[in-house]
């Protein structure tokens, strides 16, 4: 009997503690959504329009990568930690990577649930979860959204 009674202990604070886990992800989730939201929508467009004019002066950092389109240049903070060359409102965000394209600009926050920021150039296609501004959404990654890297 005590056998199964500490199997059961084990059980109950194994299933506790991931409990705890995936609260402490969706609350770190939660905090850089607000602190996204929180932002001058216009200046952080203007920070990604200037990534896009920028974008031939940075290194990529996954010129290998198949899961992303050809054209992008993917600057990975775990690589090459982000210099000021990077718009500070963009380095406030604290993203995992930045993919910049010839028209737009991904910043991936890295977060469960997902909470990243599409920038777009003045004339092209928008897409995203939540339009902040013309040119400026939100994309949280729903399972029928197609992921920005591989439009």
């Amino acid at each position: 009997m005590k056998t199964v009674q500490v199997v059961f202990l084990v059980w109950v604070l194994f299933v506790f503690t991931l409990i705890c886990l995936a609260l402490m992800v969706r609350r770190n989730g939660f905090q850089v959504r607000q602190r996204i939201l929180a932002q001058d929508y216009s200046s952080l467009l203007t920070g990604c329009r200037t990534l896009i004019e920028n974008r031939n002066v940075f290194t990529n950092d996954w010129p290998d990568r198949g899961s992303i389109q050809k054209s992008m240049i993917v600057l990975d903070s775990k690589i090459r930690p982000f210099n000021n060359a990077i718009p500070r409102v963009i380095r406030d965000l604290e993203p995992v990577y930045i993919a910049i394209d010839k028209d737009r600009v991904f910043v991936n926050t890295g977060t469960i649930p997902r909470n990243a920021i599409l920038g777009f150039d003045t004339n092209a296609q928008q897409f995203g979860s939540v339009k902040l501004i013309d040119g400026l959404w939100l994309w949280t990654g729903r399972p029928e959204e197609t992921a920005p890297c591989r439009r």
